[in-house]
């Protein structure tokens, strides 16, 4: 790991020790609220059965979650091991699972260009996803 690498992860790990507001799991959704969250605009369509990658994104148990509970199978890849434990505590509260991944998952540059939902694999294998974030 880098030394950006590192910092970012010491500093998101001290933020959610510190229970700061973006680190807090978010436990009072439904389907209408987890849906406002994450999709306020109504582009995603409906999310019931595809696999979601939130890179870089161990919101605290914020997004992850939302995602699960429009019937998505939701993988989480992040530096932090706290946020994770968050996106775990958010799951494990509504009964669902997400799945937890701990670790660098890409460049700035590649992480930017890869995407969220099954219908965007094809665009992002064109764009140059890494292998193995794209869902394949």
């Amino acid at each position: 790991m880098d030394d950006v690498a590192a910092f970012n992860q010491a500093r998101w790990d001290a933020l959610a020790r510190a229970n700061t507001l973006f680190t807090r799991p978010v436990l009072h959704l439904d389907a209408a609220s987890a849906r406002a969250r994450i999709d306020p605009d109504g582009w995603l369509g409906t999310l019931d059965g595809l696999r979601v990658l939130c890179l870089a994104s161990g919101g605290g148990g914020q997004q992850a979650a939302a995602f699960a509970l429009l019937g998505s199978l939701v993988t989480v890849a992040d530096l932090s091991v706290a946020q994770l434990a968050r996106d775990r505590q958010a799951a494990a509260h509504y009964g669902l699972t997400v799945t937890a991944q701990s670790g660098r998952v890409a460049g700035h540059e590649e992480s930017r260009r890869c995407t969220l939902s099954e219908r965007r694999l094809r665009e992002s294998d064109e764009m140059g996803c890494p292998e193995g974030l794209n869902g394949r």
